[in-house]
């Protein structure tokens, strides 16, 4: 899970490295959620996942009947 966290911070920070990427990220953060999130508050909510929180997410993922389900 650590490996994962660094993997996404990592991949994020590189992707954010052009003022041009940067203006995207915002535009597209606020027309999207209506507010932009700093590149901080991304990185922290990455680091706040808990292996609880992935284990509760995959439960809810599988199923027997994946065509027919859905998720509340």
């Amino acid at each position: 899970l650590d490996q994962a966290k660094w993997y996404l911070i990592g991949t994020l920070q590189m992707w954010l490295e052009t003022s041009s990427d940067v203006s995207e990220w915002i535009g597209s953060d606020y027309l999207i959620y209506g507010k932009i999130e700093t590149i901080e508050e991304i990185i922290q909510a990455y680091r706040d996942v808990t292996l609880e929180q992935i284990q509760a997410l995959t439960e809810k993922l599988i199923w027997d009947n994946w065509y027919t389900y859905y998720i509340e």
